[in-house]
């Protein structure tokens, strides 16, 4: 085992909420890590809707992301009836973000304010010292071990929440979140010959498709689309099978063609009633912080990224 290092502050998970938590920190003059499972060069690459409202880049206060980041830019939503004979728009531009481009330039400007980076490396094991978190214990890749200490330590880990998960019982805090509070989510990258109204992403409230949540077109470009479907957890529905039963259903999509897949699980529901268990914070959906309205789970996680940053260095 390595020796113990020291540090101001650890984040565990480098997505979008932990590396802008680590800007947060890190312009502030704060030694922080950011340890991620992944290789360095997948950060950021995650299974997502990928649409981002433009306001929630101005209130976390980060530049305008550069255009290799997005795929377009999106002009308003539309949600549409569950018999979809009605809509309403939802003024509001966004961006249909490249998500790996995107995460990638979160983590650059990150490391270059000053913060270090531990990838291929599982945190483990948290350990307290009269009531306060003061080591986390690490795995890297070649299954090397490393105890790390710091201050404050910030659960970014999505839905894994593996600090969460860990902290004491009588913090009162919950660890587990129950199935009937998430949504199980899968989704599509798919080329098309036309995409149906490029710059408008689509929500469609279908119980029977989509029961307990909703189907969504999002657009990339006018031959790129994003379609998944989300449904509520328990139901014992598969949500890839019932996205097959929306492809069938869909003339424009019967040329369409698979460019990538996956699924994932989002906590749609109340946030924490605490988002900090004393020196242990939490963020993004190991806060439980997307929205518990339309799933969206990227600007949630910025907003309070940057309010952790701030709670920590005040």
């Amino acid at each position: 085992m390595m020796p113990d290092k020291k540090y101001d502050v650890i984040v565990v998970g480098a997505g979008t909420g932990g590396a802008l938590t680590a800007i947060s920190l890190a312009e502030k003059g704060v030694k922080v890590l950011l340890l991620d499972s992944k290789n360095e060069k997948l950060i950021g690459k995650k299974v997502c809707g990928d649409a981002l409202g433009l306001h929630h880049i101005k209130n976390v206060k980060i530049p305008y992301p550069p255009n290799d980041t997005f795929k377009s830019r999106l002009d308003f939503v539309k949600v549409y009836s569950p018999s979809s004979k009605y809509s309403v728009t939802v003024e509001g531009e966004g961006l249909a973000l490249d998500r790996h481009r995107f995460g990638q330039w979160l983590l650059g400007m990150a490391l270059d304010k000053g913060a270090e980076l531990m990838a291929d490396t599982k945190a483990t094991t948290l350990s307290y010292e009269r009531g306060r978190a003061t080591q986390l214990r690490t795995v890297y890749k070649d299954q090397s071990v490393q105890s790390m200490r710091a201050d404050y330590f910030v659960d970014a880990s999505g839905y894994a929440a593996t600090l969460r998960k860990q902290i004491p019982e009588t913090v009162g805090i919950q660890k587990e979140i129950p199935l009937e509070d998430v949504s199980v989510a899968y989704r599509e990258i798919r080329w098309v010959e036309q995409v149906e109204e490029p710059g408008i992403a689509k929500i469609f409230l279908d119980q029977d498709l989509a029961p307990g949540g909703y189907w969504w077109y999002f657009p990339q470009d006018e031959h790129t689309l994003n379609i998944g479907l989300g449904v509520q957890g328990g139901r014992n529905v598969n949500p890839k099978d019932k996205l097959r039963e929306v492809v069938r259903r869909r003339d424009d999509l019967q040329k369409s063609s698979t460019l990538d897949a996956g699924g994932g699980i989002v906590p749609t529901r109340r946030s924490l009633y605490s988002l900090v268990a004393k020196n242990v914070l939490f963020i993004g959906d190991a806060a439980c912080t997307a929205n518990p309205i339309h799933g969206g789970g990227i600007g949630p996680s910025m907003l309070s990224a940057r309010a952790c940053g701030g709670a920590i260095v005040k």
